[in-house]
Parts: C-alpha cells; sequence; structure tokens
C-alpha cells in the first residue's frame, strides 16, 4: 500500500475523516464543488480549503492541549487529495 492509500485509500485518518464529513454533507459539497470551478485549478481549491478549515478551527490561539491536538490534526489533512476528489464528482 502506498503512503497515499494508508487508511482507507486516503493519506491518513485526518484526510478520510474530512472525506467522510464531505460526503456525508451534499450542500457543503456542492457548495465547495461551485468553488472548484470558480477557481483556477484543484491547486487553489487545495489552498482555499485548507484556509477555511483553518479559519473555522474553534479552538485556535488557545494555547492549550486541544489547540495543539487539532492543529496537529488539520496540518495532515492531504487538503491536495481531496481538491482533487471536490473537482472529479459530477
Amino acid at each position: 500500500m502506498s503512503e497515499r492509500e494508508g487508511y482507507n485509500g486516503f493519506r491518513n485518518f485526518a484526510t478520510w475523516q474530512v472525506s467522510v464529513w464531505l460526503d456525508n454533507s451534499e450542500e457543503l459539497l456542492w457548495r465547495f464543488q461551485q468553488i472548484g470551478v470558480s477557481l483556477e485549478n484543484s491547486d487553489d481549491l487545495s489552498e482555499w480549503l485548507e484556509a477555511y478549515f483553518e479559519a473555522l478551527n474553534p479552538v485556535e490561539g488557545s494555547g492549550d492541549l486541544y489547540s495543539d491536538l487539532m492543529q496537529n490534526m488539520l496540518s495532515q489533512v492531504d487538503w491536495e487529495r481531496l481538491a482533487e476528489r471536490i473537482l472529479d464528482r459530477d
């Protein structure tokens, strides 16, 4: 198994977890697809997704264990893979 397919077909648990949440929210997925279409390419959508989820981090800057754990998890997400999956959907 390659590094890219380390957890249920994803690079890691963090990427898989975000993907599961997106797959279970048709409205959010549709919204991200529309944003992806308006951007230049999957790299731009990848950067946008990362910024979006980091901005929603409810414990950002709190300087405690939970902030560190959340930041660590977000830093492991393969945003490029998620952007490609979003744009490849019909």
